[in-house]
């Protein structure tokens, strides 16, 4: 539980420094901060999901088992690359 306590608090901070990233993009241009916009809020869906699908998890609060936990894994990886790809 302290590695994960220790990953989500590295994974704030990685938001923290793409959100001020987004604030530079927005004072460029409108469409590149249309399309940083976009991406950011497409990777951050994704971001904060795997952590919530761990920490329910076989290792977590065991709400459901490995096979369960490997089986929204795959599919959040999937349909990450999907989305973020277009």
């Amino acid at each position: 539980m302290v590695w994960y306590i220790v990953s989500c608090l590295f994974e704030v901070a990685i938001f923290i420094l793409l959100l001020g990233r987004a604030a530079t993009a927005a004072r460029r241009h409108y469409e590149v901060n249309k399309y940083y916009t976009q991406a950011l809020t497409i990777f951050s869906v994704f971001f904060w999901l795997y952590p919530v699908v761990w920490i329910l998890g076989k290792k977590g609060f065991g709400i459901y088992g490995p096979a369960l936990e490997t089986v929204f894994i795959l599919c959040l990886d999937i349909t990450a690359k999907v989305f973020y790809g277009l």
